[in-house]
């Protein structure tokens, strides 16, 4: 609770955090066994999910250098912004009502057209203008403003899931029967 309500944070904290999470993942992948024991793959899954995407990416990587099964493993645990397809059209709308357009048109740069596709499809005519507008207007964007955007979108859709408001379809599990 303290962490989530706290103001942001210096940048010489974040690398603080940042190198202890490495650290941490470390040793935590250095004997799968132990991992395993600890509580297995998903507890890494999820500090993963919830840093920052230059340090999701800095763990991944040294993930891939020391386990590269492993790393393959967390991978195709962890929600992406591209994981958004897998979302009923009810949910994506839930996820889209609460992503400031703004941020949307940021993460929306470079995107699969799958991923163009469900998101266009579920906004009003009024806010596909917008948003195609904004688009538009917003030109070339660092690549990591892009992934600040699209990892607050997946905030978004971690948060309403993890309060039961939305379903993620995760890799192998069963469609919905009616």
């Amino acid at each position: 609770h303290s962490i989530a309500t706290m103001g942001s944070p210096s940048p010489d904290a974040v690398r603080v955090v940042a190198d202890t999470l490495k650290q941490r993942a470390s040793a935590v992948v250095a004997s799968r066994t132990a991992s395993d024991a600890v509580g297995g793959v998903q507890p890494l899954v999820d500090i993963i999910n919830r840093s920052d995407a230059a340090t999701e990416k800095a763990l991944l990587e040294a993930l891939e250098l020391r386990d590269p099964e492993l790393a393959e493993e967390v991978r195709s645990r962890m929600l992406t912004f591209d994981d958004i397809v897998r979302l009923e059209a009810r949910d994506v709308q839930q996820v889209l009502r609460g992503v400031d357009v703004a941020v949307l048109a940021v993460a929306m740069k470079g995107a699969l057209p799958a991923v163009e596709e469900i998101i266009t499809a579920n906004l009003s005519e009024r806010n596909r203008e917008v948003l195609a507008d904004e688009v538009r207007m917003l030109g070339p964007v660092r690549l990591s403003q892009v992934e600040d955007a699209r990892a607050a979108i997946v905030r978004a859709i971690r948060d309403l899931e993890a309060t039961g408001v939305i379903t993620v379809q995760r890799g192998d599990e069963d469609a919905y029967v009616e």
